[in-house]
């Protein structure tokens, strides 16, 4: 699994390049600032780093002047809406592999990635994130289609019927209940989406609400926002617990993404995480020697015991097993009583 680190003072231009390479089997982890980068490139090894050239306090130049002094020989791949030829040249000759102008495509990003990691680019396909609004109107999802990147794609529909429809055809990775017909009527539309694509986040849309409020994670609904959505909520809510991958495979080793955006969404990340392993896990049957790394994942006690407890016993109950490996603070898991039937390495 290819591991690029992202390293960019603007979260849309994060946002985007996220976008453009989640969706293929990247690892990739950011950084928001010069030093927060520099940190990152010195004190782990990374297949390939995008940087921004224009950046405060330590600009993309700088940064690449230090990392390539170490001795580290990465390729970087220049991000940039500077057009001056000299400064290009001169970041090119501190050891820049590559650059993109911005604004700049997924396409663009992908064949970067593809040409400097020496994978085929033709590979680098996989169906588009969707976001299914079951609303009376268009409203909301034209509201919500210029804050996720371009490669999202959002669909309304005005019945149930409608939305099953759709998830028959296409597997949402986010489904928002719009009307206010009554929490009865929204369990039995979030238990719908959950028994045609389990993965999938649901979310309530509330115009009373003037903050977002997230489930317990054995809920069949994931939790209720406004109505009024903030960017904030796109981009930390929205996009990076439902709309991108978040487990990936080699092997016989699965392995959950890094964990993005603010600390409040930080259960929700869990929730998903939760669905999608036990999803994935399923596809393996009886393996032997199957593994979950969580190494990379936050190390909260209160949240990771849930999720092994809830992935060990789905597994059990197919009658397979797999090895779980916790983060490294939280080794003494193996002996929690209310893990006694999960397997640790």
């Amino acid at each position: 699994m290819p591991r690029i680190l992202l390293i960019d003072d603007t979260k849309s231009i994060r946002t985007a390049v996220l976008a453009a390479l989640d969706p293929f089997g990247f690892e990739v982890e950011q950084a928001e600032s010069g030093p927060a980068g520099l940190q990152k490139a010195l004190n782990a090894q990374w297949d390939l780093i995008f940087l921004d050239i224009e950046m405060p306090i330590m600009d993309g130049p700088t940064l690449l002047r230090i990392v390539r002094a170490r001795g580290i020989t990465t390729p970087v791949v220049l991000v940039t809406g500077v057009s001056s030829t000299p400064v290009l040249s001169a970041a090119i000759r501190l050891g820049a592999a590559h650059y993109i102008s911005k604004p700049f495509t997924g396409a663009q990003i992908r064949a970067a990635a593809a040409k400097l990691l020496k994978i085929d680019h033709s590979k680098l396909d996989a169906p588009p994130p969707r976001v299914f609004v079951l609303a009376p109107d268009r409203a909301l999802a034209d509201e919500l289609t210029p804050r996720l990147p371009a490669n999202v794609i959002v669909s309304t529909v005005a019945e149930l019927h409608q939305l099953t429809d759709l998830i028959t055809q296409h597997v949402p990775g986010l489904v928002l209940i719009a009307h206010r017909p009554g929490q009865e009527r929204a369990n039995i539309a979030a238990a719908v989406v959950r028994s045609f694509a389990p993965t999938a986040g649901v979310l309530l849309v509330d115009e009373q609400a003037k903050s977002e409020t997230l489930a317990p994670p054995d809920s069949e609904i994931d939790g209720t926002v406004p109505r009024a959505l903030s960017d904030a909520l796109v981009q930390e809510l929205f996009y990076p617990n439902y709309l991108r991958q978040l487990v990936f495979v080699t092997g016989t080793t699965v392995r959950p993404a890094t964990f993005q955006g603010e600390p409040e969404f930080m259960p929700a990340y869990f929730a998903s995480l939760t669905r999608h392993l036990i999803a994935r896990c399923a596809r393996f049957g009886a393996v032997e020697g199957l593994r979950i790394d969580l190494t990379p994942v936050p190390p909260v006690e209160e949240l990771l015991v849930p999720l092994i407890a809830a992935v060990s016993a789905a597994l059990n109950a197919q009658g397979a097993a797999a090895w779980f490996s916790p983060p490294p603070t939280l080794k003494a898991l193996a002996n929690d009583p209310r893990l006694t039937k999960a397997l640790f390495v």
